[in-house]
């Protein structure tokens, strides 16, 4: 990751009011805190920098074009760039997190996309959602699970919840260093208030050295959502999606489908598992292929003893009839 602030072509992508793209991967590695003087290279002109505190430059960037020089420049982030991201920055903006992170968003909501594929969910990865309640902020959840409606338009920069479809019924969260407070707290009451009926958070950072944990929670007579009780495996279960989640050590993370018990598989696993059944059936087709010659084999072989059987019978009644004759001839 670039560790200072360079100047980048004019041609760089930037919005509609000079910003570029924001990049991230968390907000402090556990020593680092907000550097203190936020102007933290002389080639930065300082008119471009933010009036709060940002973090180290290699924690993540934004892109501004400075119409006075002609260059856009890697500009620190705030707290505020991090937190409350807004529309006009959907686009432009990007935050990106750990491998680990990222990882589990991927495959996740792969799992969920193959086995809601087809009825009409929508998992959007970091989409800005707009609730349309006055005064509640807008998130971008890590996995939003969304029913009865298909992907928004290309030209559509969020999802608004009632013009592109329903409130999503269950939220998941996988947790970053610097703001896992955030999701355990703000973001589930939050969740709560706006009548997501479900919320499960994938604990990474509770204890760097123990297994991972889940923490499930659930809308029922209280404004506020009621903890679920991890089952014997740690897993959870969410009733809006069929599906119970069991961490896996510190490794993965495995989905069940709650009506059959079964695993879900990735598509690479299905891919797998669809060969080597493509395998087994060419070897059977195969195998009923040899069959049948074989098959074939024995029935031109019966035909061919019968009718040499056919031919020594005519013969010896053509020998008898001879035999017949001659004899009637001696008399």
């Amino acid at each position: 990751m670039e560790t200072q602030p360079t100047a980048i072509p004019q041609n760089q992508q930037t919005d509609s009011q000079g910003r570029g793209a924001l990049q991230s991967n968390g907000l402090s590695n556990g020593t680092n805190s907000l550097v203190s003087n936020p102007y933290v290279s002389p080639s930065i002109p300082p008119h471009l920098m933010p009036d709060l505190p940002t973090f180290p430059l290699e924690r993540g960037w934004r892109l501004v074009y400075d119409e006075e020089t002609k260059t856009t420049y890697s500009i620190p982030l705030t707290l505020r760039d991090i937190l409350f991201p807004t529309e006009e920055d959907v686009g432009v903006v990007f935050m990106t997190q750990g491998p680990t992170h990222n990882l589990l968003i991927v495959l996740i909501t792969e799992l969920l996309r193959l086995f809601h594929g087809g009825r009409g969910w929508y998992f959007p990865n970091d989409v800005l959602i707009r609730w349309g309640v006055p005064g509640v902020l807008d998130k971008g959840p890590d996995i939003a699970a969304i029913p009865n409606t298909t992907v928004p338009s290309s030209d559509k920069k969020s999802y608004h919840v009632g013009r592109d479809g329903p409130l999503p019924e269950a939220i998941i969260e996988i947790t970053s260093e610097s703001t896992r407070d955030d999701d355990f707290i703000t973001k589930r009451d939050l969740y709560a208030s706006v009548g997501v009926q479900e919320y499960l958070i994938i604990d990474i950072w509770d204890d760097t050295s123990a297994p991972w944990q889940l923490h499930g929670f659930r809308l029922r007579n209280s404004p506020y959502y009621d903890s679920l009780l991890p089952d014997a495996e740690g897993g959870i279960t969410l009733q809006t999606l069929g599906l119970r989640f069991v961490p896996r050590g510190r490794t993965r993370v495995d989905v069940y489908d709650v009506t059959t018990g079964e695993r879900l598989q990735d598509a690479v696993t299905f891919k797998t598992l669809a060969e080597t059944e493509s395998t087994r059936a060419n070897a059977e087709a195969e195998r009923a292929n040899t069959e049948a010659n074989r098959a074939n084999t024995e029935a031109e072989r019966a035909n061919t003893e019968a009718n040499r059987a056919d031919a020594a019978e005519a013969m010896i009644e053509s020998l008898q009839e001879r035999l017949q004759k001659l004899e009637g001839n001696q008399d």
